[in-house]
């Protein structure tokens, strides 16, 4: 990736810090004044500041999502996700700060900080595969040099990449799905809120806090894909009905089509030829356990989304139309993402043709190494 990408994102992501530290200087008293106006849609320049760099954010975020490198596009959704989340909670501060007494506003509601030392983690880490790295530092121990004994290695791996990532897709997307019938969906029809006619007018006639909101729900789009949104509705529908009926575990082993898969490769690796170079299986392993640490990144900072819109769940059930519509529009891409990424990390056959290919996942990585 060329260097001037990563200095671009580099300085989208200090103007964005730099304006959400301006909206958030002073005191809480300040901020709920500027949260007031915010619900009346009246203009203030701190808060449209802080939009404009949002969008730069993504702008750049979304250029490298085309990136060649399949490592890049991964880390570039996952920066999309994390900055969503900051989205999400400023609107969120906007909204309940803006609606409470100012002597209550003066404590504020924060991102926790355990929540944000993650998505800083993220946001900080360069465009590039150095960033990676930066982010997940390899910290396994040797592996071993003979041919039987990496090859038992890369089997165990295996094994524990086809238990892991689908137990994470369950509990992430199971939690989305609690979120989206907490807030049952809206009478207007919850589609609304994720097309792209909703994207493009709602910021123009909704109030500041909305607009911030909306936008997050753009990132989530961007690290999803926007060119396949009619598919995505379709397929997320019908995933929220299964998932309803039959539990989101059943739904995903049938989406994954796990144990199949799982015989699939373990049977791969143990038909490898004896001749194939230990080094080049190691590697194999090395990268399944980074993909591991990528998802779990995954998990977490779309477990911080979740932990957001919850914090601010009262507030948004009450800022009809627009707060259901977009709650209920965040549950439902981080569901989507959820199970889709999941499925991309797995080379799952269900998803072989899908749009999302932000990795060199399971299959790939396995077959041209014991093949």
């Amino acid at each position: 990736m060329p260097d001037i990408d990563s200095g671009r994102y580099a300085i989208a992501w200090e103007e964005f810090q730099k304006a959400r530290q301006d909206l958030y200087r002073g005191t809480g008293r300040g901020l709920a004044e500027r949260g007031g106006a915010a619900l009346k849609g009246a203009p203030d320049a701190t808060v449209n500041n802080l939009l404009e760099k949002s969008m730069g954010l993504r702008s750049v975020l979304e250029g490298a999502i085309q990136n060649e490198d399949a490592d890049v596009r991964d880390l570039a959704a996952m920066k999309l996700l994390a900055a969503a989340a900051y989205d999400l909670s400023v609107a969120g501060d906007l909204l309940t700060l803006g609606a409470q007494p100012a002597a209550e506003a003066e404590r504020g509601v924060y991102l926790d900080p355990e929540v944000q030392g993650e998505l800083n983690d993220m946001l900080d880490a360069p465009l590039n595969r150095a960033g990676l790295k930066h982010l997940l530092p390899l910290e396994r121990a040797a592996l071993p040099p003979d041919f039987g004994p990496a090859r038992d290695e890369l089997d165990k791996e295996v094994a524990k990449f086809v238990k892991d990532i689908p137990e994470k897709a369950v509990a992430l997307a199971s939690k989305a799905l609690s979120g989206a019938i907490s807030f049952a969906a809206p009478t207007s029809g919850w589609e609304t809120a994720l097309g792209q006619k909703f994207l493009d007018e709602a910021p123009g006639r909704l109030p500041w806090a909305a607009k911030l909101a909306v936008e997050g729900i753009q990132k989530l789009w961007s690290a999803l894909g926007k060119d396949q949104k009619s598919k995505v509705l379709d397929e997320a529908k019908d995933w929220f009905k299964e998932a309803k009926s039959k539990g989101t575990q059943a739904l995903v082993e049938w989406l994954y089509e796990v144990e199949a898969l799982g015989n699939s490769v373990h049977a791969m690796v143990k038909a490898a030829a004896p001749g194939t170079d230990p080094a080049r299986i190691n590697d194999a392993t090395r990268r399944l356990d980074q993909l591991l640490g990528r998802y779990t990144k995954t998990k977490n900072i779309l477990g911080g989304v979740l932990t957001i819109m919850g914090a601010f769940k009262a507030p948004l059930l009450a800022a009809v139309p627009w707060g259901p519509l977009t709650a209920y529009a965040v549950y439902a891409l981080v569901f989507g993402y959820a199970i889709y990424s999941g499925g991309d990390y797995l080379d799952s056959p269900r998803f072989s043709v899908k749009w999302l290919d932000h990795v060199q996942g399971l299959v790939t990585t396995v077959s041209p190494v014991v093949n």
